[in-house]
């Protein structure tokens, strides 16, 4: 692979936690011939068609991770400032009473966002 394709393989497996050889033979095998050193010749093992579907669904792979990337930040804020907001509602009783009696459902759903103390919980 060109070294720009090095690096932006390096950073898929580093994204996807996942830094294995067949991760990265996958990676090899989704790489365009454009951004191989010594384009490939016809693959006795995938058809050029299966090779482009790999390729497809590599680069929308990489579009969403992009987009999540850049959604990241703004969605933890959201969560931190609901987090606020809906702990100082359960803490009025009133509330609280009405959530217990009128939205039972609901209202463990609540109490588990607002004691989670990270987002991996």
């Amino acid at each position: 692979m060109k070294p720009s394709r090095q690096i932006e393989c390096a950073e898929m497996m580093v994204a996807a936690n996942c830094m294995t050889v067949r991760y990265a033979q996958a990676l090899l095998a989704a790489t365009p011939n454009h951004l191989l050193l010594t384009p490939r010749r016809k693959s006795p093992r995938a058809s050029q068609d299966q090779i482009n579907q790999l390729e497809r669904e590599t680069e929308n792979l990489r579009a969403r991770y992009r987009v999540t990337e850049l959604t990241y930040a703004d969605d933890m804020l959201n969560l931190v400032v609901a987090k606020g907001y809906v702990g100082k509602l359960l803490a009025h009783p009133a509330i609280e009473s009405y959530l217990r009696k009128w939205h039972a459902d609901l209202f463990p759903e609540l109490l588990a966002v607002v004691s989670l103390n990270s987002v991996d919980e």
